[in-house]
């Protein structure tokens, strides 16, 4: 070892070279990188966990408006709402109760609401209950 390089050894002057930089560079890089896609999956599933919250909640609030401003009749309907697509299904319940049904002057139906979102991330919700109306 020359004399100038065993000084430069001693005083700790040596720095970096080229090739370690680059390699420190890259293992930033590559942890940013799957920093970022991790940040993005966890976003995009947040937006679609939302968007199936609202499908759920606009689903049980037509379950709730049936019999009060929706009427509760067998058959199937269609309502339309921004953004939404609504089907709600309603068929008559059971066999056996149907002949009590007139006498207490109600009737249980098997009620199906379907609610989809149009476009965006197409999220859905389908809710079924069996409600009790009035027969006709």
């Amino acid at each position: 070892m020359s004399g100038a390089a065993r000084i430069r050894a001693l005083r700790g002057d040596g720095g970096f070279t080229l090739l370690e930089v680059l390699v420190a560079f890259s293992l930033v890089a590559l942890m940013l990188g799957a920093a970022y896609a991790t940040w993005g999956a966890g976003s995009r599933a947040a937006e679609r966990s939302e968007r199936s919250l609202a499908a759920l909640s606009r689903a049980e609030s037509v379950l709730a408006r049936l019999g009060a401003d929706l009427p509760l009749v067998p058959g199937e309907q269609r309502l339309e709402e921004p953004g939404w697509a609504i089907r709600i299904a309603v068929t008559p319940y059971g066999r056996a109760r149907a002949a009590e049904a007139p006498q207490l002057g109600l009737g249980a139906y098997d009620v199906r609401v379907t609610v989809r979102e149009r476009g965006g991330s197409g999220a859905q919700a389908r809710l079924a209950t069996i409600l009790l109306g009035g027969t006709s």
